[in-house]
């Protein structure tokens, strides 16, 4: 195998699969590597833990057709370091020769027939748009649990009467994100994708103007510009939204959403573990207040409309900030039943973004 092209594309291209390379263990240890495959004037790159798998295709100059699996981490680490220009890869006994400008790096490989491939989804192409999808997983995939073992750790794509939807949760608190004009699953379908692929998937996104979806449990495919994931999806499903979408909320707080994040930030300062944030409502005004034994105590007035009855209601601050700061209006909803009861958060003029949040009971 050997090939030659810009050391940027190379980098470039490097960059988006290597985060998909697995811990390297005694029983496979070509997890730490990346699969480089020349065939013709292509390059082929590709990582994996398993679980997902990253590629990604760069036109080069061809010499010599073949595979490698050198050390991901390392490989890259040297392409990023050379000069910029031309670059030259080479298979030169049981290592991968990098060569640019003055330098040359031999680097170790792992046998390339124990690279196993997860193969993408066998599945019709659906269509969306990037930039609206990376959108609503800036807004959903931040209440995700990270925990391996947990059953929600992912997003939920689903197609109910109302659309699309993505959704995602930890027990504590639900992010919703309508995408009302995707066909991307047939109605009454829904997909659990884990949210660290997701995580991936958002980097990959700003290549191209398309982001191209395959699905076939087990696994799902994402395709945007010379790039694709495919991850195994998780078996199971979220809670049904509809609890919180049709239950009512007779109250409502409505605040410029840069000014009640600042005085959040500023309770935060006394809440070490980020629970008892209390704010008390009537429509003669707004206040809030934040208190710990070691630290000390801060109230605050808020310019803010309430309409509703006299409400005392806490909530853990970083949850009530996590949903209040992917807003994309001047001004926030948070609407309340009870002190009791689920919160939402909603921007002022639309409701296609939804976060639900539980509060604290005291």
């Amino acid at each position: 195998m050997k090939f030659r092209c810009e050391r940027q594309a190379l980098a470039d291209a490097l960059a988006i699969v290597v985060r998909a390379s697995g811990s390297r263990t005694a029983s496979s240890p070509v997890l730490a590597g990346v699969r480089i495959e020349v065939k013709g004037d292509s390059l082929s790159l590709a990582c994996t833990d398993t679980d997902q798998i990253i590629t990604c295709t760069i036109p080069v100059q061809g010499i010599n057709n073949g595979v490698s699996v050198p050390r991901a981490r390392l490989f890259n680490d040297i392409v990023r370091s050379l000069a910029d220009g031309a670059v030259e890869v080479e298979v030169v006994g049981e290592d991968v020769v990098v060569s640019g400008g003055r330098s040359n790096f031999n680097v170790p490989t792992y046998m390339a027939q124990d690279f196993q491939v997860l193969p993408p989804a066998a599945a019709p192409d659906t269509s969306t748009n990037a930039e609206e999808f990376a959108d609503a997983l800036r807004q959903v995939a931040r209440t995700v649990k990270n925990q391996d073992d947990h059953p929600y750790r992912g997003v939920q794509i689903s197609h109910d009467a109302d659309g699309v939807r993505l959704a995602a949760t930890d027990n504590f608190r639900m992010a919703l994100r309508k995408l009302p004009h995707s066909k991307i699953l047939a109605v009454g379908e829904k997909v659990l994708v884990p949210g660290r692929a997701l995580t991936e998937l958002e980097r990959m996104l700003p290549l191209s103007k398309d982001l191209v979806i395959r699905w076939a449990d087990p696994t799902i495919t994402f395709i945007t510009g010379t790039a694709s994931l495919t991850t195994r999806t998780i078996n199971g499903s979220l809670p049904d939204p509809k609890m919180f979408l049709d239950a009512q909320y007779p109250n409502t707080l409505t605040v410029n959403r840069e000014l009640i994040l600042e005085a959040l930030r500023r309770g935060k300062i006394v809440l070490p573990s980020s629970i008892g944030l209390k704010l008390h409502l009537s429509e003669s005004g707004v206040r809030m207040e934040a208190a710990d034994r070691d630290l000390g105590r801060t109230e605050e007035d808020l310019e803010a409309e309430y309409t509703g009855a006299d409400l005392s209601i806490t909530f853990n601050v970083d949850y009530l900030m996590a949903g209040i700061e992917v807003v994309e209006t001047e001004s926030v909803r948070i609407a309340m039943k009870d002190s009791r009861s689920p919160a939402a958060v909603w921007a002022a003029d639309n409701e296609d973004y939804s976060y639900f949040i539980m509060p604290i009971r005291a």
